[in-house]
């Protein structure tokens, strides 16, 4: 799964990065760098209609027809394999998609007594793209969820799950709400093997409120 991550950048680097249109509200909105990124929080992600704008999503899907907003937090992830027929994501999948940018992720490993956090980001440094849905509630407002496939071999150390990424060149046609589903599944892989690097971190990440710089300083073990 993907149950918590970062964004190092400014809004303005992360929409240069998309190329893409940055409401004026979404500047007292979200801020970023945002360090230490939770289910609940708010998040920004990028959509295409007419012409591609990043938005505020609160990080946990609730489909149009949920009763309670609780029911967000267990849909923070969609697993690639089974999105486009379970209720909760179809019709998301089919017309609301949506690019979460990230520059790293963590995961825990070791026992429930003594777990040891990472940081996951790209190997040359730059903004990972994952992939999303969104949905729009009558009641509740703008939510999304990231998608998760089965991991590579690398990440298969860390996690049994990953973010899905997608690259620039597919971009255009994950956003758009026209593109057929059947052209869309090829695209929720694992990345290739030499996309991510780990580094151990402090467990004072393991506390959403610590949300600065020095969560990411890397231990030595």
């Amino acid at each position: 799964m993907c149950g918590r991550f970062n964004v190092t950048s400014s809004m303005q680097q992360v929409a240069q990065v998309l190329q893409a249109k940055v409401p004026d509200l979404m500047e007292t909105s979200i801020r970023l760098p945002d360090y230490n990124i939770a289910p609940t929080h708010a998040i920004a992600a990028a959509t295409q209609d007419r012409e591609r704008e990043i938005g505020v999503f609160r990080w946990g899907l609730l489909p149009s027809w949920a009763t309670d907003p609780r029911m967000g937090s267990r849909l923070i992830n969609a697993r690639s394999e089974t999105l486009d027929t379970k209720p909760s994501f179809r019709n998301a999948f089919r017309h609301r998609r949506c690019l979460i940018p990230a520059s790293g992720f963590y995961e825990w490993t070791g026992t429930k007594t003594s777990r040891q956090p990472w940081h996951i980001y790209q190997t040359n440094g730059a903004l990972l793209m994952m992939a999303g849905l969104w949905e729009s509630h009558p009641e509740f407002g703008y939510t999304c969820t990231i998608i998760t496939c089965a991991p590579s071999n690398w990440m298969a150390h860390y996690h049994n799950r990953m973010p899905v990424f997608l690259e620039h060149r597919t971009w255009d046609t994950w956003l758009n709400p026209k593109t057929n589903a059947a052209a869309l599944k090829p695209l929720l892989k694992a990345p290739g093997e030499d996309l991510l690097e780990a580094n151990p971190i402090s467990s004072i990440v393991n506390n959403p409120r610590n949300n600065r710089p020095d969560v990411l300083r890397p231990l030595l073990i």
